[in-house]
């Protein structure tokens, strides 16, 4: 696997000096692709051990740890030993917490320290999947009842004021509007926005509202035994026509272990989604299998 990442890397590279490949990469800002990992452990460690293993032949690590995500000192840690490995970093928050206020300051930080290797903040996770699958009435229940009173809540407080007045939208010209306004004026995007950091997502649905809502860059989610090629069109369609930037999360296939496909298979999306012009390629690495220190990824998906 370690060389079919490599040979997929100097492909990348090539582009940049072959001016008709230009032509077929015209969704990219800066004509370069991004291929790596997203970690979603617990631990500082298993972050060094997986970017260790795969620092030769990626070129893009996406830190993806909801507990990380709390700790300013591991995020840190694990950032400086990514850029130090010459790797790119994509960093995700839920969202900012007001419960850990070093968050918004360390974006300043961040973007100054990393620079370029920065390439953007993954910020929440799947929203239009989340409000298409969701059981919202049973959610807003929840949160009146029990926590009201904290910093979940309030990130909710627009609809949930909806919710409880009875003034939800009752048609999808209404929903779509609710959404995109909900985007828009989210506090934590707005943070992104205003100091010019890029916003990404992982979605399954609802790319095109993303892209109106102001995030730009969609990572289509591959795998569960759907069609690739209808996931990579609605992402690549929604992010052609607003000119904004698109990639993939590999994902699960199957959800018990070993949760992925083969290194085979992945490799055939990875190089599908990298033909059709990806400008980020990772594999979404969650949970851990018991002994194995790499996540979901197991020897067969680094093999040479």
């Amino acid at each position: 696997m370690k060389l079919r990442f490599l040979f997929l890397v100097i492909i990348l590279t090539m582009i940049l000096i072959t001016a008709t490949m230009f032509q077929f990469f015209n969704l990219q800002t800066n004509n370069q692709t991004y291929v790596g990992v997203t970690f979603c452990g617990n631990t500082t460690q298993q972050a060094l051990q997986l970017i260790d293993k795969v620092q030769n032949y990626t070129n893009l690590f996406i830190l993806q740890s909801g507990p990380i995500s709390k700790n300013q000192t591991a995020t840190t840690q694990i950032c400086d030993y990514a850029v130090n490995a010459d790797l790119n970093l994509i960093v995700y928050f839920g969202w900012f917490d007001t419960n850990y206020t070093w968050q918004i300051p360390w974006l300043d930080t961040a973007k100054q320290q990393y620079g370029s290797k920065l390439l953007g903040i993954y910020y929440y996770d799947e929203p239009g999947g989340i409000q298409v699958d969701y059981d919202w009435p049973h959610y807003f229940d929840y949160l009146r009842y029990y926590f009201e009173n904290t910093s979940m809540y309030r990130s909710h407080t627009q609809i949930l004021e909806l919710f409880k007045n009875g003034t939800l939208p009752k048609n999808y010209t209404q929903a779509s509007k609710v959404y995109v306004d909900l985007l828009r004026t989210d506090s934590g995007l707005q943070e992104l926005k205003n100091r010019k950091i890029q916003t990404i997502t992982s979605e399954y649905a609802l790319h095109w509202f993303d892209y109106l809502g102001g995030y730009d860059i969609i990572l289509s989610q591959i795998g569960w035994n759907i069609s690739s090629t209808q996931n990579i069109a609605l992402t690549r369609g929604a992010a052609k026509v607003q000119e904004k930037s698109w990639g993939v999360m590999i994902t699960w296939t199957y959800d018990i272990p070993p949760y992925l496909s083969s290194g085979e298979e992945i490799y055939k999306e990875m190089t599908d989604a990298y033909k059709a012009g990806a400008k980020i390629i990772s594999i979404f690495n969650y949970p851990q299998i018991e002994n194995n220190q790499y996540g979901i990824l197991k020897e067969e998906h680094f093999l040479e």
